[in-house]
């Protein structure tokens, strides 16, 4: 879990601790990942309340939290967005860390989380 998250059964996660949380699911990928990878492992990395657990008034189907996780993606061009900031880099799908020196392995490659 991210140190410094307090949960409350009725508050969200605040976007700047679910980059984080975003960051450590890159990092401990070796830096590269496939969205639905990142969706699959945020639980592991945040406590997610009932309220991040509601489900999404504009994408059905889908939780509040796993809407954050895409909406990294669909943001990225809004100031305090990780791309926009460049932390985080966008292609296809798949999210990698900016600094992150297998990011190059990954760009041409296949074997990366997904």
């Amino acid at each position: 879990q991210i140190q410094g998250h307090t949960i409350n059964s009725n508050s969200r996660i605040r976007e700047r601790d679910f980059y984080k949380a975003v960051e450590a699911v890159l990092i401990d990928a070796g830096g590269d990942a496939t969205i639905s990878y990142i969706r699959r492992k945020i639980p592991r990395y945040l406590a997610l309340s009932a309220a991040d657990c509601a489900p999404s008034s504009t994408r059905p189907g889908e939780q509040l939290w796993e809407q954050q996780v895409r909406n990294i993606v669909s943001h990225r061009d809004c100031d305090g967005n990780p791309i926009k900031l460049g932390r985080f880099r966008y292609s296809k799908r798949r999210l990698s860390l900016a600094n992150s020196p297998q990011r190059e392995l990954f760009e041409n490659d296949n074997n990366s989380c997904d």
